[in-house]
């Protein structure tokens, strides 16, 4: 329906046409005055405000229906009556939803008596009733329009119908049903990504997601609680934002930031909703408001390619020093649990001893130098196929050079 101007009601001409159309609709049923609200609801306004009242344009026809006595649904008769007129004017079952948005007390006196003892004194069968005044042209374009993305909500609304009567029609035409939230997405997505945590890409990312991502929580109506997946980097590492999209299988768009962050380069990020998903890494350890108390779980502390997308994510890497005399540094931040497990992984695969832990504002910190960085580099990076494009160049120099950066001056 088209917005209408400010004093539309106001002439005569609109809103007599109105009454007619109304008129001419409930001219053989009495009516509620909700019902008519629920068709035009500035019908009724109008109506109150410049035309004397509602009962008072519509009594002359005898069509408005004074307050129903509370016995009056008691009667099956007068229920039967009720629905025959709506099969009449539809033309169909328009399923029990359709019913209560637009015949409100009918839909009351129906959940009153029950939907099963309704069909059965109808002798409705409301498969057929439902299906078969569809025409096969009609199913099949619902068929096509669920295939495409669409939803039972979205097609039942476009054909006037009940979302669990087009479930119906759907399963009789072997259509499989998405139940999940996540699936009905207008964007792809592998939702079984994080499940089974066995190659390198997936201990990488998790590792990753630990350091640089994070979890969040919402709470919709009815308190139904979504999770939500959240990567952001520097506009400048954009490509390894599409290399995880692309692990993901997903077709969401990145979204870019100007002048925010970092300087004020820019940022780009991914937002991925999938309670799934969330569920998954939550067993692992990347949890919602996670920056204090990260853990890794489930043997992930003790595999190579974590650690390696844990310094990628928030780790610090480089040559330090004078202009002539530089030194190799691999360092790490975090909590204090994923510290000590770095270190005690440090320890288990090179039986290198550890310096002390750095605390600063609640964070804990790493740091190894000269030939203990060259043997970490070379564990977490050489023979790889997942890093972060810069951070990969960098360990390479230093797996190439050593503790002092070559210098042919």
């Amino acid at each position: 329906m088209k917005r209408r101007h400010k004093g539309y009601w106001k002439n005569p001409k609109n809103f007599y046409k109105k009454l007619q159309e109304i008129k001419n609709r409930f001219s053989n049923k009495k009516v509620t005055i909700k019902e008519i609200k629920n068709i035009d609801h500035g019908f009724i306004s109008a109506c109150k405000k410049y035309y004397g009242g509602v009962r008072k344009n519509f009594d002359s026809e005898k069509i408005l229906m004074k307050i129903r006595p509370k016995s009056y649904w008691d009667k099956w008769n007068n229920l039967k009556k009720e629905i025959d007129l709506i099969l009449k004017e539809n033309k169909k079952w328009p399923g029990i939803q359709y019913i209560q948005k637009n015949y409100s007390s009918v839909g009351w006196a129906i959940n009153k008596w029950g939907m099963n003892t309704v069909r059965k004194k109808m002798g409705l069968d409301l498969e057929k009733a439902f299906h078969y005044k569809f025409s096969k042209k009609e199913i099949r374009k619902m068929t096509r329009e669920y295939l495409s993305g669409k939803s039972t909500t979205f097609i039942s609304k476009k054909y006037k119908t009940d979302q669990n009567l087009i479930a119906k029609i759907l399963k009789k035409e072997n259509i499989t049903l998405r139940f999940n939230k996540n699936h009905r997405s207008k964007y792809l997505l592998n939702q079984n990504i994080f499940k089974n945590i066995t190659t390198e890409s997936q201990f990488y990312w998790l590792g990753f997601l630990m350091a640089d991502g994070c979890i969040t929580k919402h709470t919709g109506k009815y308190n139904t609680k979504t999770f939500r997946i959240h990567l952001w980097l520097k506009s400048t590492d954009v490509n390894h934002i599409k290399k995880f999209k692309s692990f993901l299988g997903s077709s969401h768009p990145i979204v870019y930031k100007k002048n925010t962050g970092f300087s004020g380069i820019g940022i780009a990020g991914l937002t991925i909703g999938s309670n799934k998903i969330a569920n998954h890494l939550i067993k692992y350890g990347i949890v919602p408001r996670k920056s204090l108390i990260a853990e890794a779980r489930r043997g992930a502390q003790n595999n190579r390619h974590f650690w390696r997308g844990m310094i990628d994510g928030d780790g610090t890497m480089g040559f330090y020093g004078s202009t002539k005399n530089k030194y190799s540094k691999i360092g790490l931040y975090g909590s204090k649990k994923t510290i000590l497990q770095f270190i005690k992984f440090i320890e288990k695969e090179l039986n290198i001893l550890s310096n002390s832990i750095q605390k600063c504002k609640g964070t804990y910190s790493i740091s190894y130098n000269c030939g203990k960085a060259r043997q970490i580099a070379k564990l977490l990076y050489e023979n790889s196929s997942t890093a972060l494009d810069r951070k990969l160049k960098i360990a390479e120099e230093i797996i190439k050079y050593g503790y002092k950066k070559h210098n042919p001056s």
